[in-house]
């Protein structure tokens, strides 16, 4: 038998033609198809982000602006924020050494808020009398709440800077804490802690808002080992 071959070259050709047409045309059409949806995919997708971003964005101005958010004190990030709760617990122990009053208030008149008798102050008073120089104040918890300004709810400890703390980085049962901050408070210098509310005015001025209950140096020393995160 005879096996017959089909070799008209324009046959061939013709046949190439029309697959390569197919396949364009194929293409042409996925690519109308995707250019029909493109638009309609990219709103969709920008709807959803733009919900997201809502959504956080809400959370956001809830968290800072209507409540009050924790600040970690040991966070590496936070350090500049440290120094701010600093100046304003400088402020409370000024307030504190001179009753309430004012740096200009050299009157006898009755401070409008001044702070409670607070034992640890009144039980150091010939201490804290003739040795002002010599106290400190640590912030070891922070709530802030952001408004025109910052609302800070503070609880703050008192310590005789004069004691040295033989190791600053060491918590209150004697272990290593490499993720606490320098602190010259310790179990030895502690005087008292308490808690206290303060408008900070953008740094630029303080207000004592309340003077709140006061605590013990071992619940200070256990919260600032937490970075201000317990809630003791």
């Amino acid at each position: 038998s005879r096996t017959w071959v089909d070799t008209n070259p324009h046959k061939n050709n013709n046949m190439t033609m029309t697959t390569t047409i197919l396949l364009h045309s194929a293409t042409r059409r996925i690519l109308l198809l995707l250019m029909a949806f493109l638009p309609l995919l990219m709103v969709t997708t920008e709807a959803r982000t733009s919900s997201t971003t809502r959504k956080l964005r809400h959370r956001r101005r809830a968290t800072l602006a209507g409540g009050y958010r924790k600040v970690s004190l040991h966070d590496a990030d936070n350090a500049d924020r440290r120094a701010e709760f600093q100046h304003a617990a400088n402020f409370v122990l000024q307030s504190l050494i001179r009753g309430g009053k004012n740096d200009n208030d050299n009157t006898d008149d009755t401070v409008a808020n001044p702070p409670p008798a607070y034992d640890f102050w009144t039980n150091n008073n010939d201490l804290l009398s003739d040795n002002k120089d010599h106290i400190s104040i640590q912030p070891v918890r922070v709530y802030e709440q952001v408004v025109a300004g910052l609302n800070l709810n503070m609880v703050v400890a008192v310590y005789d800077s004069v004691v040295a703390n033989s190791n600053p980085n060491q918590n209150v049962n004697g272990n290593e804490n490499s993720a606490a901050p320098t602190s010259q408070l310790s179990p030895q210098n502690c005087l008292g802690a308490f808690a206290v509310s303060v408008y900070d005015r953008f740094g630029q001025s303080y207000e004592i808002t309340h003077w709140a209950k006061e605590t013990t140096c071992e619940t200070a020393l256990a919260i600032w080992q937490q970075g201000g995160e317990d809630d003791a």
